[in-house]
């Protein structure tokens, strides 16, 4: 009886781990609220690597904040401004975090958004063959289509603007 019960306690812990890590997305985002300042807004946002291998992304050197979106209109982020951009290839190695700071300016419009809560979401876009940055300008826009936006948590709504 002891064995048995033994058993299935070990079934049932075993189990248990795997499907949470069955579960955990390959990469996850985190943000959180980083300083707040009249108008404007910095958010930390942490992009984790989950798995045992090295998670490769395809980006701007300048305008990284292209890849970066948010799902609520009272917001906008703020882009570098850069004279000389192009393509790079990102690599954040097995189990590590790459951390950018997202500066927001608050949008002084009529907002459609009825939340005041937000989220910010990640354009992942996986690197073509390394055939085909030879001799061909490719456009970010042309290739975000076929992948993934992976959103963060919601960030406080108890945010005290001016």
């Amino acid at each position: 009886m002891k064995q048995g019960l033994f058993c299935i306690i070990i079934v049932i812990v075993f189990t248990s781990f795997c499907e949470y890590r069955r579960g955990r997305s390959k990469l996850s985002v985190n943000a959180s609220v980083y300083n707040l300042s009249d108008s404007n807004l910095s958010i930390k946002v942490v992009l984790s690597n989950n798995t045992a291998d090295t998670i490769k992304y395809i980006g701007w050197t300048c305008s990284w904040e292209k890849l970066y979106s948010i799902d609520n209109d009272r917001w906008k982020i703020r882009e570098s401004i850069c004279f000389k951009n192009g393509l790079i290839e990102y690599k954040i190695p097995p189990f590590q975090k790459e951390t950018k700071i997202l500066e927001l300016e608050k949008v002084n419009a009529i907002s459609k958004s009825k939340s005041s809560k937000f989220k910010i979401g990640f354009q992942f876009i996986s690197p073509p063959p390394p055939n085909s940055y030879k001799n061909a300008i490719i456009k970010l826009e042309d290739i975000k289509s076929e992948n993934v936006t992976i959103w963060s948590n919601t960030l406080p709504t108890n945010l005290s603007l001016k």
